[in-house]
């Protein structure tokens, strides 16, 4: 994940941030509380059961929250925030793009670019929770 994070140049025009709906940014708003929290329980919940992306299911992603090096949790963040520059709703699903600026414990001068990597957002008993990328 962290070498396909790397490899992703931003086009200029696509980072120039669009207007979401309030639900939507506060849906992103708060999960960058909870990647920055550390909670993998309370990350997780931004999951839908559903989820698949790239087709690792959410039980995969938890187990990468909890143990991987490169996992927000490992690195230390101390802040992120969201920044949409695509943004299409399709009735109860939506495609979201764009990237996250954050920042860690061992580098907390220097914000990171990183890409949003699920991309498509789906709203289930009337909360927006990632979905993956699938059709």
């Amino acid at each position: 994940v962290k070498a396909y994070a790397y490899s992703l140049t931003f086009q200029q025009s696509r980072e120039k941030p669009v207007k979401v709906p309030s639900d939507v940014q506060e849906f992103l708003d708060k999960y960058s509380r909870d990647l920055v929290s550390g909670n993998v329980e309370r990350i997780m919940a931004n999951f839908s059961d559903r989820f698949l992306n790239q087709r690792r299911k959410r039980a995969f992603y938890e187990t990468w929250f909890q143990n991987s090096p490169d996992s927000p949790i490992q690195r230390g963040l101390i802040s992120s925030e969201a920044t949409v520059t695509v943004f299409e709703a399709q009735g109860d699903k939506a495609y979201v793009d764009g990237f996250f600026a954050s920042k860690a414990r061992d580098n907390p001068d220097k914000a990171l670019k990183e890409p949003m990597g699920f991309r498509q957002i789906i709203k289930e008993n009337g909360q927006w929770k990632w979905y993956g990328e699938q059709r």
